[in-house]
């Protein structure tokens, strides 16, 4: 689970990561699995997890759904294209 990170949308990544849970037989706490759901989240996404600090792994969903949304409209930000002037 460490090296699960969000490479897709945010929905993708909730899906993927509720997926991969459900096949792990290891007990894993709230607190866990709502570390490892941000730890795999984009960089700004985490920020904003942490800074609400929930204390339910869907809490935390909710924030990083409502935040991409808002910031991304769900989509992948794009990377500047490289070599561009302005």
């Amino acid at each position: 689970m460490f090296r699960f990170k969000q490479n897709e949308t945010i929905h993708e990544y909730v899906s993927k990561f509720q997926d991969l849970l459900s096949q792990t037989e290891l007990s894993i706490s709230e607190l866990e699995k709502r570390f490892f759901f941000q730890n795999g989240l984009r960089e700004e996404t985490a920020w904003k997890i942490k800074e609400e600090s929930p204390s339910t792994l869907q809490d935390a969903i909710e924030i990083a759904s409502n935040f991409e949304f808002a910031h991304y409209s769900g989509k992948h930000p794009r990377a500047p294209a490289k070599g561009s002037q302005g």
